[in-house]
């Protein structure tokens, strides 16, 4: 197991560090709702009948797509093991995965790929972006915005917030879309930036 991968198992054994987890998920997936909403372009994305969600840790995300736009087939997947069975423990109806997306095979096919507060996480975040670009032709990515990558790291995709967003950052990218949000659900930060998130739908560009 790697370093990160320990980390979060570590994280996700306690039932404390769980909840707070969970709580923070559900509010940044709520507040993202709200918002996502008014963009007709989220909508139709959100719609698509094959979603996965990487780094869905407890499953808020998840369980709030399934209510809203009820997809054919909703995956999850985090690379945290005790994270994947508190997921499938309270969400029962969305399947979640045991899965690494930097060292695993595609999972499948699918018609989106949604990853929230993951990014900021690795050294090398496009690296990263390139392997959910292989699972679907659409990423809905949801990362900071704009705060300083100040946080401790311990290896890609641990506990440190290193990386750093603006929408300048997907420049190399298609983004069919693109909001800022308010959120209470990141709490606190380095040197106390607003907490802000950057919503996107991000696809490849087309080679000419």
């Amino acid at each position: 197991m790697s370093v990160p991968a320990a980390y979060w198992q570590a994280r996700f054994s306690n039932a404390t560090s769980t909840a707070h987890h969970a709580r923070q998920n559900q509010r940044i997936s709520r507040d993202f709702f709200k918002e996502a909403v008014k963009h007709p372009k989220f909508v139709a994305a959100l719609a698509s009948k094959r979603i996965i969600e990487v780094g869905s840790g407890t499953g808020e995300m998840c369980n709030l797509i399934h209510e809203r736009f009820h997809p054919d087939v909703l995956h999850g997947s985090d690379f945290s093991r005790e994270a994947v069975t508190v997921a499938n423990k309270k969400y029962p109806w969305v399947l979640f995965w045991l899965y690494d997306v930097l060292l695993d095979d595609p999972m499948g096919s699918y018609g989106l790929c949604v990853s929230s507060n993951v990014l900021e996480h690795f050294r090398e975040p496009f690296t990263v972006l390139e392997r959910m670009l292989d699972l679907a032709p659409t990423v809905l990515l949801i990362v900071p915005y704009r705060q300083s990558a100040l946080d401790g790291y311990d290896g890609e995709g641990g506990a440190g917030h290193v990386a750093k967003f603006s929408r300048h950052s997907f420049r190399f990218y298609r983004v069919r879309d693109s909001f800022t949000f308010q959120t209470d659900g990141w709490q606190h930060s380095a040197i106390g930036e607003k907490p802000l998130q950057l919503a996107a739908l991000i696809q490849r560009k087309a080679v000419v």
